[in-house]
């Protein structure tokens, strides 16, 4: 397998960030597939050295399984297997999160498949994509910076995804795979964030309660002097 061409796969650079491309042995084609996966940013205070960036692809080669004999075994198979991204489109025509969704939640899935779902398990068998698979996307998403831009190119801002956006990317995959699949697993996604407590400052209390007039300007002092809610 390690002398198959292309199956350790190639670290190159698209525009700021790394990505890793790699050949996927898929049952019916002769022409291998060449996904590419997002690895981590080439620029910047975080950015990645080529040999880290080629580290961590082979890392998630090796956590996809395509560069296994059993992966290989399975292409080979005469027995037709369905891949995530066949099952995609099948969700596309009859899952009634598709069918009956309004305009906005479909754009968002869309979306969230073609940026990093897509790109990550399409090619492979629906049986590959499993806990521990999805658990490592979890920890790539969570280390990975991605590029804004404007609809013309230009490059605005490097950004992190936070961790509701990546509960909602799950939710996709889990979305596709049916809760037969994933009822049982024990996905970590990290503590959330404790919100801080939004208040006035006393200067600001000062303020409101100088600029109100009448019952308004009675009811804001007492409530700034008791606590009271309103």
């Amino acid at each position: 397998m390690s002398r198959r061409s292309g199956q350790k796969g190639q670290v190159v650079k698209k525009g700021r960030m790394w990505h890793v491309r790699y050949y996927v042995d898929v049952p019916g084609q002769d022409k291998r597939p060449r996904p590419s996966v997002p690895i981590g940013p080439c620029t910047g205070k975080s950015k990645l050295t080529r040999p880290e960036a080629e580290r961590k692809g082979a890392e998630i080669i090796a956590s996809l399984g395509v560069n296994t004999a059993e992966h290989l075994e399975r292409a080979m198979n005469l027995r037709p297997v369905v891949t995530f991204g066949q099952r995609v489109e099948w969700c596309r025509k009859y899952h009634k999160a598709w069918t009956d969704g309004k305009p906005g939640p479909i754009r968002t899935m869309e979306s969230q498949l073609t940026k990093h779902i897509l790109p990550r398990f399409g090619s492979l068998p629906l049986d590959a994509v499993d806990e521990t698979a999805v658990q490592e996307f979890v920890a790539d998403l969570k280390r990975a910076t991605f590029e804004m831009k404007k609809p013309n190119g230009d490059y605005i801002k490097t950004y992190k995804l936070s961790r509701k956006t990546i509960l909602n990317i799950v939710g996709v995959v889990k979305l596709v795979l049916g809760k037969k699949v994933w009822m049982t697993w024990d996905l970590d996604l990290g503590r959330p964030e404790n919100p801080k407590q939004r208040y006035f400052t006393e200067e600001q209390l000062k303020q409101i309660i100088e600029s109100s007039e009448g019952q308004y300007r009675i009811l804001f002092e007492l409530l700034a002097g008791t606590v009271m809610r309103i």
